[in-house]
């Protein structure tokens, strides 16, 4: 990670005022280094409060879902691609079959 005092960032958003140029240079660059969140949405449930109530170990909550159909990838509550549920190294994955706008 780059640390930017504010002398730096004034020197900057002087010169990109008269070239043009971004306030960071290297934008794209600072930002791929940045962790995000990714939910993996596969399905979901309806049922009465009841019935959830009364949920213990070993019920199957069913979903709306079918098993072979795509499941979205998900980033700040927008879907950004589809994928399916794969095995890796022992642990679930998605492997991605389509990204939204790509």
């Amino acid at each position: 990670m780059e640390n930017v005092t504010l002398e730096e960032l004034d020197d900057r958003k002087e010169s990109s005022s008269t070239t043009g140029l971004p306030l960071i240079k290297d934008e794209q660059a600072l930002l791929s280094k940045v962790d995000v969140e990714l939910t993996i949405v596969f399905g979901s449930a309806r049922m009465p409060l009841d019935k959830l109530l009364s949920l213990s170990a070993g019920d199957v909550v069913e979903l709306d879902q079918k098993i072979e159909q795509p499941v979205s990838l998900e980033y700040d509550g927008s879907t950004i691609a589809k994928g399916v549920l794969v095995a890796s190294d022992g642990k679930l994955g998605v492997k991605v079959l389509g990204v939204k706008g790509g």
